[in-house]
């Protein structure tokens, strides 16, 4: 099965999910990355990321943000900006990343984070969204000229992925064969063109690496979730 970032996220704030992503499964391997953008209305006349913090802590209460959903990466991303920076704010929960974005762009939403997908891009290019921060690593090659989350605060990244998992028990003998067979088939210049058109980046290693990150995860958002005082949802 292709999973996500939700896959270590939605234990962590819903009841009926008592699995564990790093022992429950069997790990494959990562598939690609998505470095997520913290995106403003135009309407809002927010116009760098400074200047959204401090709207944000001049505002009663606190900004509203977009989330795709409770456990996803963009909600998860948004609760680490606000600890980092000592902001308050309200995810406003939507039925996946569309309605959400159409929030944002119908200027409901005070900010969001989301990858840079054709959507988003275009809203950028023609002006209706502001582009405050990116969550790489490093400043994003489609656009060198929004700064990174980790400028400000060393190390704060916001970031989402997509691996591959199977049911627990697959002899590892197999796991590190699927792992080579999906190397070779996806470490092409035309997949990596169609990632890069979608906001991504290929990501392929061994299950080991991917084990790792799943670890890495798991105790980078039990923080956030313990820290931000984030509840289990039913």
């Amino acid at each position: 099965m292709v999973t996500f970032e939700t896959f270590v996220l939605n234990p962590l704030v819903f009841r009926q999910n008592p699995y564990d992503p790093l022992h429950d499964y069997s790990l494959i391997t990562m598939l690609s990355r998505y470095e997520l953008f913290l995106l403003a209305p135009a309407s809002r006349r927010i116009v760098s990321l400074s200047s959204f913090i401090d709207r944000a802590r001049q505002t009663p209460g606190g900004v509203n943000f977009a989330s795709p959903g409770p456990g996803g990466p963009a909600r998860f991303a948004f609760e680490a900006l606000k600890l980092a920076a000592g902001i308050a704010g309200t995810p406003i929960h939507y039925r996946g990343i569309a309605p959400a974005l159409q929030g944002l762009l119908g200027g409901e939403l005070d900010a969001g984070f989301a990858q840079a997908n054709s959507v988003v891009s275009a809203a950028l290019r023609s002006g209706r969204l502001v582009a405050l921060a990116s969550g790489g690593a490093r400043r994003s090659t489609a656009f060198p000229g929004v700064p990174t989350l980790a400028e400000t605060w060393p190390g704060l990244e916001a970031r989402a992925w997509a691996g591959l998992i199977g049911p627990l028990g697959i002899s590892s003998v197999l796991v590190n064969r699927m792992a080579e067979v999906v190397r070779e088939a996806m470490d092409t210049s035309q997949v990596r063109e169609q990632l890069h058109d979608q906001g991504g980046e290929l990501v392929l290693g061994t299950p080991a690496a991917f084990a790792a990150v799943i670890a890495a995860d798991s105790r980078q958002w039990t923080r956030v979730v313990r820290d931000a005082g984030i509840t289990l949802d039913p």
